[in-house]
C-alpha cells in the first residue's frame, strides 16, 4: 500500500502557483515511481525513487531553479553500509550509458553533474520506451524505474513556465527566454536579536494554560506529561510554551502558546497557516500545533519533523524563524513517498532566508 503524507505544509508555498487562478494549485507531484516538488521561488525537483523493498537505497534527482536561464543539475545518491571508494557512478539503460563523478561521504555515494548533454539524454530516456535505469559503482548496483519520468519532467517544465520554450526538458519549442516568467524572489526575514531567548527549566505551566480552548481535544495523559513540556522566555515579558497534546507511534503533537512573563494574556503562537500539499486547502491541524517540534533559542528557529513512518524517510520538515513578533517560514522540506530517502535530501516546498 502506498503511504500517504500526513504532513502539513505551508500555504505560502502555493501562493505563486495560485496567483493566476482562484483555485489553489498543489506544489507536489506524485506519479508511479517519480515525484516532483516546486517551492515558492519555482525551484523544482523531479526525483526517481528506488522500490521500498530494494536491496539498496538510492535516488536520482533533477533540480532546477526558476530563473529562465537556469540550467538543471543532476544529483544521484546511493546509500551503502560499507565504505565505497569515490569514483564515477555508471548509468545504464538500453542505448544509454554515462558516467557521473561520485564521492563517498557519510554512508553514501553522491554524484552530481551539470552536463547539458547528459541531462538532455536522461530526459529523452524518460520519454522513451525504456523501463529502468541502472546505477552502479564498484560492487553496488541499484535499478530505478523510469515509470513516471516523462510525466514528472513535464510537470516541472509546466510549473516553471518552460513548456514550448527553448529551455524545456520534454516539450521544447521556439519560445525564447525573454517570454518566460521570472522566478519569484527568495523571502528574507530578520531574526530576533541573539541572546534575547532562553529555555526555562523546569517548565512550570501557569494554571490557566491547561484550561485553554486550544487544548480541549488533547489527550489527558499527554497534557499531564511533565517531561514532554517545554518553555522559553522570548523577551522581558514574553513566554513561549510547548504543551504536549497527542502521541502516536512516532509522532508527538504539541500546541505552542504565547503568554506574558507572568503567564497571562495567553494566546496561540503566531505560526503561518498550513495547507496540505496535494490540494492546497487548509489541513486538519491548527497552525499552532506542530509535530515532534522544539525551539532552539540560540538560532531562534522552531523545528518540526512529522514522520509518515517510524524510520523517518518520508513526511515533512518545517523550520520557522522567530523575528520578535511572529514565526516566519524559513524552510519546508517534503517527501511524499516512503522509499528510504534520508531527510537531508528531501526537496524544498518552501524556502526563506534569515539575516
Amino acid at each position: 500500500m502506498r503511504p500517504t503524507i500526513p504532513a502539513l505544509v505551508l500555504a505560502l508555498a502555493l501562493i505563486t502557483a495560485a496567483a493566476a487562478s482562484a483555485k489553489p494549485v498543489a506544489n507536489v507531484f506524485d506519479h508511479k515511481d517519480w515525484i516532483g516538488v516546486c517551492d515558492n521561488t519555482t525551484r523544482c525537483t523531479a526525483m526517481a525513487l528506488a522500490p521500498d523493498d530494494a536491496d539498496s537505497r538510492a535516488y536520482l534527482a533533477l533540480v532546477r531553479d526558476g530563473d529562465p536561464a537556469a540550467q538543471p543539475t543532476l544529483k544521484i545518491a546511493l546509500y551503502a553500509d560499507a565504505n565505497i571508494p569515490s569514483g564515477p557512478v555508471h548509468l545504464h539503460a538500453p542505448g544509454f550509458d554515462a558516467d557521473v563523478p561520485g564521492r563517498w561521504a557519510d554512508g553514501e555515494i553522491i554524484a552530481q553533474s551539470k552536463d547539458p548533454a547528459l541531462i538532455a539524454g536522461l530526459a529523452r530516456l524518460g520519454a522513451s520506451e525504456a523501463k529502468t535505469l541502472q546505477l552502479s559503482i564498484a560492487k553496488q548496483s541499484v535499478t530505478l524505474s523510469l515509470s513516471g519520468a516523462a510525466a514528472a519532467l513535464t510537470w516541472m517544465d509546466d510549473r516553471q513556465g518552460r513548456l514550448g520554450s527553448v529551455t524545456a526538458l520534454t516539450r521544447k519549442g521556439p519560445r525564447p527566454l525573454s517570454e518566460m516568467p521570472p522566478a519569484p524572489p527568495l523571502p528574507v526575514f530578520v531574526a530576533a536579536p541573539k541572546g534575547s531567548a532562553a529555555e526555562v527549566k523546569p517548565a512550570v505551566f501557569p494554571r490557566a494554560l491547561l484550561a485553554r480552548p486550544e487544548l480541549k481535544d488533547c489527550d489527558k495523559p499527554q497534557l499531564e506529561d511533565a517531561d514532554a513540556r517545554a518553555a522559553w522566555r522570548l523577551g522581558p515579558d514574553l513566554m513561549l510554551w510547548s504543551v504536549p497534546c497527542t502521541l502516536g507511534a512516532y509522532n508527538l503533537a504539541s500546541v505552542f502558546l504565547l503568554s506574558d512573563g507572568r503567564g497571562g494574556a495567553i494566546r496561540p503562537a503566531p505560526i503561518p497557516a498550513l495547507a496540505t500539499p496535494d490540494s492546497g486547502e487548509p489541513g486538519a491541524n491548527p497552525p499552532y500545533m506542530l509535530i515532534n517540534a522544539d525551539f532552539d533559542p540560540k538560532t531562534m528557529i522552531l523545528n518540526a519533523f512529522e514522520k509518515a513512518r517510524g524510520v523517518g524517510d518520508c513526511g515533512n520538515l518545517d523550520r520557522f524563524l522567530w523575528d520578535g513578533r511572529a514565526f516566519q517560514p524559513l524552510e519546508i522540506d517534503v517527501m511524499p513517498e516512503c522509499r528510504g530517502v534520508t531527510p537531508e535530501a528531501w526537496p524544498a516546498l518552501y524556502r526563506g532566508r534569515a539575516r
